[in-house]
C-alpha cells in the first residue's frame, strides 16, 4: 500500500487537513458512498509514515468489508475512488478561503442568471475585498482583471457607453497581470542561465522587455518595478547602480510583497552581491545589512527550518566583519531551526576560532557524528588550523598525513577534492617557510592568491603575512 498514489498524497497532508478530509468525505454532498468513510478512517490510522506492516492491502480489504472473499479488484477500486476525492478535496481546501475568487464567480453566475441587483452586490464585495488587501502580486492582479472582465460582460448588456470605459480599465488589469508574470518568468530563467554560465539564452527576450517597459506607467506598480529592475540587474549582473535600483524598489515595499516574492528576489538580490561588490569589507558589510533584513522578514526559513548552506553563509560575513556575539546569539537563539546538530557545531566551532577561543572549538569538532562530507572536510581544515594556531606541530604533522589519506578516497566530489588538497599543500609549506625570508614570504602569498582551487584562502594568507 505505501508505494499507491493515495498515501503519496496523503502524506502530504497536516494532522488538521487530514481532519478536514475526513469531514469532507463525510458530507453527503461530497460522498454518498460508506465504504469510502470506512476505508479512510482505517488508512489514516497509519498516519504519518504509513509504514506499519498491518498497513497491506488485504488487511485493507477485512477492515472495509469484514469477512467477505477477498477481492482485491473491489479493494483497488475503492481506493481509487477515495484518491479522487483527496484530490477534490485538494483543490476545495485551496480555494475555500478565496474570498475574491468566490465573489467574481458569484458575478459571473448572477450575470448568467440575468440578476442585476444579486450581481452588483457580488460586485461590491470583490471590489472592496480587493481594495482592501495590502499584499499585492500576481494572485492581485489576476484577480483584478478578472473582476473587470466580468464587470465589463454585465455592463455589455446595459450601457455601451459605460462599456467601453471599462473595457478598457479590464485591459489595464489584464496588462498588469501579463506584464508582472512575464518578468517573473523572466527573470527566474535568467538568474538560472547566469548561474549555469549560459548568459545568451533568452538574453534577447530580456532585454526587449526591458526596452519596451522602460519608462511606462506600469512601472509606478511597486511589484512591477520590482522585478523590472531584479531583470534589469539579471542582464547587467556587475552594475552597482542597478543593483540600488533593485534593492530600493525591492526593500521600500517588502511587506506589500507575498511570501514567495519576496523569497524569489531575495535570492536575485543576495547572488548579485558577490558580482556586484568587491571582494572585501563592503561585499560582507553588505551581505551581513541584507542578512539582517532577511532574517526581520522570516525569508531565512524554510518549513521552520534554517537552510544549512545559508546559515553557513550568514555565519561566515559575520565572522568576516567580527560580528562573533551577533553570530553567537543568533544560533543560540535559532538553534531550534537548525535542523542537524552537526550544522549547529560547526558554526559554532567557526566562531569560536575566530574569537581565539581555542579551548572551546574542541568540543565542538566532533567529527564522528558528521555524516556530511561538506562538514568533514570543513571539520578536518579546522583541526588544522587550530594545532598550527595552538603550534601543536606534532598533531599537526599527523592530521596532516591522515587527511591526505582521507583526500585519496573516491566517494569525495573532485572540486572539494582539489580545494582541500591545495589547502594542505600550504599548510605544509607554511610549515617550511622560515621566518624573515621575505622572497619566500612574497613567492608563497603569490602561489597562494593565484590558487583555481583551495580552501580558507583568508587564513592562509593571512598566516602567510606573519612571516
Amino acid at each position: 500500500m505505501v508505494d499507491r498514489k493515495i498515501v503519496v498524497l496523503l502524506r502530504l497532508l497536516t494532522k488538521k487537513e487530514l481532519k478536514s478530509l475526513q469531514k469532507f468525505v463525510q458530507s453527503p454532498y461530497f460522498n454518498t458512498d460508506p465504504s469510502i468513510i470506512t476505508l479512510l478512517d482505517f488508512i489514516v490510522k497509519f498516519a504519518p509514515d504509513y509504514k506499519n506492516k498491518k498497513f497491506t492491502i488485504k488487511n485493507t480489504h477485512q477492515a472495509v468489508y469484514g469477512n467477505q472473499n477477498y477481492s482485491e479488484k473491489a479493494i483497488t477500486r475503492l481506493v481509487s475512488k477515495l484518491t479522487k476525492s483527496i484530490e477534490r478535496f485538494i483543490v476545495y481546501d485551496k480555494f475555500k478561503d478565496e474570498e475574491v475568487q468566490h465573489s467574481i464567480s458569484l458575478m459571473a453566475f448572477y450575470n448568467q442568471r440575468k440578476e442585476s441587483k444579486l450581481f452588483e452586490s457580488a460586485h461590491y464585495v470583490a471590489r472592496k475585498l480587493l481594495a482592501d488587501q495590502s499584499i499585492t502580486g500576481l494572485q492581485y492582479y489576476k484577480e483584478k482583471f478578472l473582476l473587470e472582465y466580468e464587470f465589463a460582460d454585465f455592463l455589455s448588456i446595459r450601457d455601451d457607453r459605460v462599456m467601453d470605459i471599462n473595457i478598457g480599465t479590464a485591459s489595464e488589469a489584464f496588462e498588469a497581470y501579463y506584464w508582472l508574470q512575464r518578468l517573473m518568468l523572466l527573470c527566474q530563467e535568467v538568474n538560472r542561465n547566469n548561474i549555469v554560465l549560459d548568459s545568451s539564452k533568452r538574453k534577447n527576450d530580456a532585454q526587449l522587455v526591458v526596452e519596451i517597459l522602460q519608462n511606462h506607467k506600469l512601472l509606478e506598480i511597486p511589484i512591477i518595478s520590482a522585478y523590472y529592475n531584479a531583470l534589469c540587474l539579471l542582464c547587467s549582473q556587475d552594475s552597482q547602480e542597478q543593483y540600488y535600483k533593485f534593492k530600493v524598489s525591492f526593500t521600500k515595499n517588502i511587506d506589500h510583497f507575498p511570501y514567495m516574492d519576496c523569497l524569489n528576489l531575495m535570492i536575485f538580490l543576495v547572488n548579485a552581491i558577490v558580482k556586484v561588490f568587491p571582494k572585501g569589507e563592503s561585499l560582507y558589510q553588505e551581505y551581513f545589512d541584507i542578512s539582517l533584513l532577511r532574517i526581520e522578514k522570516g525569508l531565512v526559513f524554510v518549513k521552520g527550518f534554517i537552510l544549512p548552506g545559508l546559515l553557513k553563509n550568514i555565519i561566515t560575513v559575520a565572522i568576516k566583519i567580527n560580528k562573533l556575539k551577533w553570530a553567537e546569539d543568533f544560533l543560540k537563539e535559532n538553534k531550534d531551526k537548525i535542523n542537524e546538530e552537526e550544522v549547529y557545531n560547526w558554526n559554532f566551532a567557526r566562531i569560536y576560532f575566530k574569537g581565539k577561543k581555542y579551548e572551546k572549538v574542541q568540543d565542538y569538532l566532533l567529527e564522528s557524528n558528521y555524516n556530511d562530507m561538506f562538514y568533514i572536510l570543513g571539520t578536518r581544515r579546522l583541526k588544522l588550523k587550530l594545532y598550527y594556531e595552538t603550534k601543536e606541530f606534532d598533531m599537526l604533522d599527523h592530521h596532516i598525513n591522515s587527511f591526505r589519506v582521507f583526500l585519496s578516497r573516491k566517494d569525495i566530489d573532485e572540486t572539494f577534492k582539489k580545494n582541500n588538497q591545495g589547502f594542505v599543500n600550504f599548510v605544509q609549506r607554511l610549515l617550511s617557510l622560515a621566518p624573515y625570508q621575505s622572497k619566500g614570504k612574497n613567492a608563497l602569498i603569490e602561489k597562494i592568491n593565484a590558487a583555481t582551487y583551495l580552501s580558507d584562502r583568508d587564513w592562509l594568507l593571512e598566516k602567510a603575512q606573519e612571516f
